[in-house]
Protein backbone atom coordinates (compact mmCIF):
# COMPACT_ATOMS: atom_id res chain seq x y z
CA UNK A 1 0.00 0.00 0.00
CA UNK A 2 1.22 3.51 -0.72
CA UNK A 3 2.14 5.76 2.15
CA UNK A 4 3.50 9.28 2.64
CA UNK A 5 3.61 12.48 0.64
CA UNK A 6 6.35 15.04 0.04
CA UNK A 7 6.77 17.00 3.20
CA UNK A 8 7.06 20.77 3.29
CA UNK A 9 10.84 20.52 3.42
CA UNK A 10 10.84 19.98 -0.34
CA UNK A 11 9.40 23.44 -0.83
CA UNK A 12 12.03 24.87 1.50
CA UNK A 13 14.78 23.15 -0.47
CA UNK A 14 13.57 24.66 -3.73
CA UNK A 15 13.46 28.07 -2.09
CA UNK A 16 16.99 27.75 -0.70
CA UNK A 17 18.46 26.57 -3.97
CA UNK A 18 17.36 29.80 -5.66
CA UNK A 19 19.36 32.00 -3.27
CA UNK A 20 21.02 34.86 -5.11
CA UNK A 21 24.63 35.92 -4.86
CA UNK A 22 25.35 39.12 -3.02
CA UNK A 23 27.57 41.97 -4.15
CA UNK A 24 30.06 42.64 -1.37
CA UNK A 25 32.74 45.25 -0.80
CA UNK A 26 36.15 43.58 -0.87
CA UNK A 27 38.29 46.63 -0.13
CA UNK A 28 37.65 50.33 0.39
CA UNK A 29 39.70 53.44 1.16
CA UNK A 30 37.25 56.19 0.24
CA UNK A 31 35.58 58.21 2.93
CA UNK A 32 31.91 58.62 2.11
CA UNK A 33 32.49 58.13 -1.62
CA UNK A 34 33.92 61.62 -2.14
CA UNK A 35 37.53 62.24 -3.08
CA UNK A 36 39.24 65.61 -3.06
CA UNK A 37 42.24 66.38 -5.20
CA UNK A 38 44.26 67.70 -2.22
CA UNK A 39 46.78 69.23 -4.59
CA UNK A 40 48.16 65.90 -5.79
CA UNK A 41 47.58 63.98 -9.00
CA UNK A 42 49.41 61.48 -11.20
CA UNK A 43 48.90 62.31 -14.85
CA UNK A 44 48.47 59.00 -16.64
CA UNK A 45 49.99 59.02 -20.13
CA UNK A 46 51.96 62.25 -19.55
CA UNK A 47 55.26 62.94 -21.28
CA UNK A 48 57.63 65.15 -19.30
CA UNK A 49 61.05 65.33 -20.94
CA UNK A 50 62.97 67.09 -18.12
CA UNK A 51 62.34 64.11 -15.82
CA UNK A 52 62.49 61.57 -18.65
CA UNK A 53 58.83 60.65 -18.21
CA UNK A 54 57.70 58.83 -21.34
CA UNK A 55 54.31 57.44 -20.33
CA UNK A 56 53.52 58.09 -16.69
CA UNK A 57 51.22 55.60 -14.96
CA UNK A 58 49.61 55.16 -11.55
CA UNK A 59 48.83 52.16 -9.36
CA UNK A 60 47.35 51.34 -5.98
CA UNK A 61 47.85 48.29 -3.80
CA UNK A 62 44.87 47.00 -1.83
CA UNK A 63 43.99 44.20 0.58
CA UNK A 64 40.90 42.07 0.00
CA UNK A 65 38.53 41.54 2.93
CA UNK A 66 36.20 38.99 1.31
CA UNK A 67 36.98 36.19 -1.12
CA UNK A 68 35.00 36.23 -4.33
CA UNK A 69 34.99 37.07 -8.02
CA UNK A 70 36.04 40.63 -8.90
CA UNK A 71 33.21 42.66 -10.42
CA UNK A 72 34.04 46.38 -10.34
CA UNK A 73 36.73 48.83 -9.30
CA UNK A 74 35.70 52.38 -8.44
CA UNK A 75 38.66 54.75 -8.41
CA UNK A 76 39.50 58.43 -8.26
CA UNK A 77 40.70 58.37 -11.87
CA UNK A 78 39.16 60.86 -14.28
CA UNK A 79 39.19 61.88 -17.92
CA UNK A 80 41.50 64.90 -17.98
CA UNK A 81 42.11 65.27 -21.73
CA UNK A 82 41.33 61.78 -23.01
CA UNK A 83 42.17 60.23 -26.32
CA UNK A 84 43.62 56.75 -26.04
CA UNK A 85 41.71 54.20 -23.93
CA UNK A 86 42.58 53.88 -20.25
CA UNK A 87 43.92 50.42 -19.45
CA UNK A 88 42.88 49.11 -16.02
CA UNK A 89 44.88 46.05 -14.94
CA UNK A 90 44.84 43.87 -11.83
CA UNK A 91 47.97 42.07 -10.59
CA UNK A 92 49.06 40.07 -7.60
CA UNK A 93 51.24 42.14 -5.28
CA UNK A 94 54.87 41.07 -4.81
CA UNK A 95 57.01 43.24 -2.54
CA UNK A 96 54.85 46.30 -3.20
CA UNK A 97 55.13 45.85 -6.95
CA UNK A 98 52.83 44.30 -9.58
CA UNK A 99 53.40 40.55 -9.87
CA UNK A 100 51.35 38.18 -12.04
CA UNK A 101 48.80 39.83 -14.31
CA UNK A 102 45.31 38.57 -13.46
CA UNK A 103 43.44 40.49 -16.15
CA UNK A 104 42.92 43.89 -17.76
CA UNK A 105 40.26 45.92 -19.54
CA UNK A 106 40.62 48.76 -22.04
CA UNK A 107 38.14 51.55 -21.25
CA UNK A 108 37.30 54.15 -23.94
CA UNK A 109 37.66 57.72 -22.77
CA UNK A 110 33.98 58.26 -23.62
CA UNK A 111 33.11 55.98 -20.69
CA UNK A 112 35.20 57.91 -18.18
CA UNK A 113 33.82 60.99 -16.46
CA UNK A 114 35.96 64.08 -16.14
CA UNK A 115 36.81 65.96 -12.97
CA UNK A 116 33.98 68.35 -12.11
CA UNK A 117 33.64 71.48 -10.03
CA UNK A 118 32.39 69.54 -7.03
CA UNK A 119 35.66 67.65 -6.79
CA UNK A 120 34.19 64.23 -7.52
CA UNK A 121 36.26 62.34 -10.10
CA UNK A 122 35.05 58.84 -9.26
CA UNK A 123 34.72 56.31 -12.09
CA UNK A 124 33.61 52.70 -11.92
CA UNK A 125 35.30 50.15 -14.17
CA UNK A 126 33.53 46.87 -14.92
CA UNK A 127 35.93 43.90 -14.77
CA UNK A 128 33.30 41.19 -14.23
CA UNK A 129 33.94 39.61 -17.66
CA UNK A 130 37.47 38.67 -16.56
CA UNK A 131 36.29 36.33 -13.80
CA UNK A 132 39.24 37.19 -11.54
CA UNK A 133 39.11 35.34 -8.20
CA UNK A 134 40.27 37.42 -5.22
CA UNK A 135 41.25 35.78 -1.93
CA UNK A 136 40.53 37.38 1.44
CA UNK A 137 43.68 38.61 3.18
CA UNK A 138 45.72 38.74 -0.03
CA UNK A 139 47.23 41.92 -1.50
CA UNK A 140 46.66 42.99 -5.10
CA UNK A 141 47.59 45.98 -7.25
CA UNK A 142 45.43 47.84 -9.77
CA UNK A 143 47.27 49.91 -12.38
CA UNK A 144 46.09 52.70 -14.66
CA UNK A 145 48.07 53.05 -17.89
CA UNK A 146 47.71 54.06 -21.53
CA UNK A 147 49.23 52.19 -24.46
CA UNK A 148 50.72 55.15 -26.34
CA UNK A 149 52.79 57.95 -24.74
CA UNK A 150 51.62 61.45 -25.42
CA UNK A 151 49.92 64.44 -23.89
CA UNK A 152 48.14 64.13 -20.54
CA UNK A 153 45.10 61.89 -20.95
CA UNK A 154 43.92 60.88 -17.47
CA UNK A 155 44.79 61.63 -13.90
CA UNK A 156 44.72 59.51 -10.78
CA UNK A 157 43.63 61.78 -7.94
CA UNK A 158 45.39 61.10 -4.65
CA UNK A 159 43.25 60.74 -1.58
CA UNK A 160 44.48 61.54 1.92
CA UNK A 161 44.34 58.40 4.11
CA UNK A 162 41.22 58.09 6.25
CA UNK A 163 39.61 55.59 8.60
CA UNK A 164 39.00 53.19 5.68
CA UNK A 165 42.50 53.58 4.28
CA UNK A 166 44.61 50.66 3.13
CA UNK A 167 47.56 52.44 4.71
CA UNK A 168 49.53 51.79 1.51
CA UNK A 169 50.85 54.75 -0.54
CA UNK A 170 50.14 54.70 -4.26
CA UNK A 171 52.72 53.74 -6.90
CA UNK A 172 54.02 55.77 -9.81
CA UNK A 173 55.73 54.65 -12.99
CA UNK A 174 57.51 57.08 -15.36
CA UNK A 175 57.59 54.52 -18.16
CA UNK A 176 54.09 53.14 -18.53
CA UNK A 177 54.44 50.38 -15.96
CA UNK A 178 57.86 48.93 -16.80
CA UNK A 179 59.20 49.92 -13.39
CA UNK A 180 57.41 51.20 -10.31
CA UNK A 181 58.35 53.36 -7.34
CA UNK A 182 56.43 54.22 -4.21
CA UNK A 183 54.86 57.64 -4.54
CA UNK A 184 56.77 60.37 -2.73
CA UNK A 185 53.55 61.59 -1.08
CA UNK A 186 51.55 59.69 1.52
CA UNK A 187 48.01 59.91 0.02
CA UNK A 188 46.53 56.99 -1.88
CA UNK A 189 44.39 56.70 -4.98
CA UNK A 190 40.79 56.56 -3.76
CA UNK A 191 39.66 53.02 -4.43
CA UNK A 192 36.69 50.71 -3.88
CA UNK A 193 36.92 47.09 -5.02
CA UNK A 194 33.77 44.95 -5.23
CA UNK A 195 33.46 41.21 -5.51
CA UNK A 196 30.60 38.77 -5.90
CA UNK A 197 30.56 36.35 -2.99
CA UNK A 198 28.63 33.15 -3.81
CA UNK A 199 25.86 32.37 -1.35
CA UNK A 200 26.61 29.19 0.64
CA UNK A 201 24.84 26.12 -0.71
CA UNK A 202 21.62 25.24 1.12
CA UNK A 203 21.94 22.45 3.69
CA UNK A 204 20.92 18.97 2.51
CA UNK A 205 17.22 18.19 2.88
CA UNK A 206 15.65 14.81 3.64
CA UNK A 207 12.06 14.39 2.51
CA UNK A 208 9.51 11.62 2.39
CA UNK A 209 8.36 9.77 -0.71
CA UNK A 210 5.70 7.14 -1.21
CA UNK A 211 6.75 3.49 -1.32
CA UNK A 212 4.79 0.22 -1.53
CA UNK A 213 6.01 -3.12 -0.24
CA UNK A 214 4.81 -6.00 -2.45
CA UNK A 215 2.83 -3.78 -4.85
CA UNK A 216 -0.60 -5.12 -5.70
CA UNK A 217 -1.23 -6.68 -2.27
CA UNK A 218 -2.91 -5.30 0.83
CA UNK A 219 -1.08 -7.14 3.61
CA UNK A 220 2.51 -6.66 2.37
CA UNK A 221 3.39 -10.20 3.42
CA UNK A 222 7.06 -11.14 3.69
CA UNK A 223 7.55 -14.90 4.15
CA UNK A 224 10.61 -15.43 6.30
CA UNK A 225 10.04 -19.16 6.73
CA UNK A 226 9.70 -20.32 3.14
CA UNK A 227 12.17 -22.99 2.08
CA UNK A 228 12.32 -21.35 -1.34
CA UNK A 229 13.00 -17.72 -0.62
CA UNK A 230 11.13 -15.23 -2.80
CA UNK A 231 12.33 -11.67 -3.35
CA UNK A 232 10.60 -8.80 -1.59
CA UNK A 233 9.48 -6.28 -4.23
CA UNK A 234 9.29 -2.62 -3.22
CA UNK A 235 8.04 0.23 -5.42
CA UNK A 236 9.32 3.80 -5.04
CA UNK A 237 6.83 6.15 -6.67
CA UNK A 238 7.80 9.17 -8.72
CA UNK A 239 5.45 12.05 -9.44
CA UNK A 240 5.44 15.60 -10.81
CA UNK A 241 7.65 16.85 -7.95
CA UNK A 242 10.04 13.90 -7.67
CA UNK A 243 11.90 12.09 -10.42
CA UNK A 244 13.33 8.68 -9.67
CA UNK A 245 16.09 9.54 -12.14
CA UNK A 246 17.58 11.70 -9.37
CA UNK A 247 18.09 8.74 -7.02
CA UNK A 248 21.63 7.50 -6.49
CA UNK A 249 20.88 3.84 -7.11
CA UNK A 250 23.87 2.55 -5.19
CA UNK A 251 22.67 4.30 -2.03
CA UNK A 252 19.28 2.56 -1.72
CA UNK A 253 18.82 0.46 1.46
CA UNK A 254 15.84 -1.09 3.26
CA UNK A 255 15.25 -2.42 6.75
CA UNK A 256 13.14 -2.42 9.90
CA UNK A 257 13.89 1.01 11.45
CA UNK A 258 13.63 -0.37 15.01
CA UNK A 259 16.15 -3.13 14.32
CA UNK A 260 18.51 -0.77 12.52
CA UNK A 261 18.34 1.87 15.27
CA UNK A 262 19.02 -0.72 17.99
CA UNK A 263 22.06 -2.08 16.18
CA UNK A 264 20.55 -5.55 15.92
CA UNK A 265 20.35 -5.31 12.15
CA UNK A 266 21.82 -3.58 9.13
CA UNK A 267 19.89 -2.32 6.09
CA UNK A 268 20.10 -4.20 2.80
CA UNK A 269 20.56 -2.96 -0.77
CA UNK A 270 18.32 -4.25 -3.60
CA UNK A 271 19.74 -6.85 -5.97
CA UNK A 272 17.60 -5.80 -8.93
CA UNK A 273 16.41 -2.31 -9.91
CA UNK A 274 13.92 -1.58 -12.68
CA UNK A 275 12.45 1.70 -13.92
CA UNK A 276 8.80 1.49 -14.98
CA UNK A 277 5.43 3.07 -14.30
CA UNK A 278 4.20 0.77 -11.53
CA UNK A 279 1.01 2.67 -10.71
CA UNK A 280 0.18 3.86 -14.23
CA UNK A 281 0.17 7.59 -13.42
CA UNK A 282 2.50 8.54 -16.27
CA UNK A 283 5.56 9.01 -14.02
CA UNK A 284 8.46 6.58 -13.81
CA UNK A 285 8.81 4.59 -10.61
CA UNK A 286 11.50 2.30 -9.25
CA UNK A 287 10.69 -1.37 -8.74
CA UNK A 288 13.27 -2.91 -6.44
CA UNK A 289 13.79 -6.51 -5.37
CA UNK A 290 15.39 -7.39 -2.05
CA UNK A 291 16.71 -10.83 -1.12
CA UNK A 292 14.52 -12.19 1.67
CA UNK A 293 17.23 -14.52 2.95
CA UNK A 294 19.69 -11.63 3.17
CA UNK A 295 17.16 -9.41 4.95
CA UNK A 296 16.67 -12.13 7.53
CA UNK A 297 20.35 -13.08 7.84
CA UNK A 298 21.61 -9.58 8.67
CA UNK A 299 18.69 -8.71 10.92
CA UNK A 300 17.18 -6.12 8.61
CA UNK A 301 13.79 -7.76 9.27
CA UNK A 302 12.58 -10.45 11.71
CA UNK A 303 9.39 -12.17 12.76
CA UNK A 304 8.35 -9.19 14.93
CA UNK A 305 8.78 -6.58 12.20
CA UNK A 306 5.71 -4.52 11.30
CA UNK A 307 7.39 -1.76 9.29
CA UNK A 308 10.27 -1.22 6.89
CA UNK A 309 11.94 2.03 5.91
CA UNK A 310 13.71 2.76 2.63
CA UNK A 311 16.42 5.41 2.40
CA UNK A 312 18.44 6.76 -0.53
CA UNK A 313 20.56 9.73 -1.57
CA UNK A 314 19.79 12.08 -4.45
CA UNK A 315 22.24 13.42 -7.00
CA UNK A 316 21.87 17.00 -5.65
CA UNK A 317 22.97 16.03 -2.13
CA UNK A 318 19.48 15.72 -0.66
CA UNK A 319 18.06 12.38 0.50
CA UNK A 320 14.71 10.59 0.64
CA UNK A 321 12.98 8.09 2.86
CA UNK A 322 9.77 6.12 2.66
CA UNK A 323 8.02 3.73 5.04
CA UNK A 324 5.42 1.01 4.65
CA UNK A 325 3.90 -1.69 6.84
CA UNK A 326 4.82 -5.37 6.54
CA UNK A 327 3.50 -8.65 7.90
CA UNK A 328 5.69 -11.67 8.50
CA UNK A 329 2.78 -14.03 9.18
CA UNK A 330 0.02 -14.19 6.60
CA UNK A 331 -3.58 -13.83 7.89
CA UNK A 332 -6.26 -16.15 6.51
CA UNK A 333 -7.70 -14.86 3.30
CA UNK A 334 -4.98 -12.19 2.93
CA UNK A 335 -2.38 -11.59 0.33
CA UNK A 336 -4.55 -11.13 -2.74
CA UNK A 337 -2.74 -9.92 -5.84
CA UNK A 338 0.15 -10.83 -8.08
CA UNK A 339 2.83 -9.10 -6.07
CA UNK A 340 4.21 -6.85 -8.84
CA UNK A 341 1.69 -4.05 -9.22
CA UNK A 342 -0.42 -2.90 -12.11
CA UNK A 343 2.35 -1.66 -14.40
CA UNK A 344 1.57 0.84 -17.17
CA UNK A 345 -2.07 1.41 -18.03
Amino acid sequence: MRSGFFCCLLGLAALASSATRADEIAAVNMDGGWVGINGWATYVGDIYAPLNYTNEAAAQEFVVSKSGTLTTITASVDNFIGGDPLIVSVFTAVNRRPGALLGRVSVPDSQINGFNVNGNPLNTFDLSSLGIPLVAGQNYIVTFTVAIPGAVRYRAILNAPNVNSFGIPSLRSPNGGLTWTVNSVTPEIGLVVSVIVPSPPPPPVTFEVAIDVVPGTTDNFVNLNSKKSKPVPVAVFGDADFSVDDVVLGSIVLGDPALIASGDGVPVAPYTISVLDVDGDGHDDLLLEFDTAELKAVGAIDSASTEVRLEADLTNGDSIFGSDSVATSQPKGGGKGNGVGGGKK
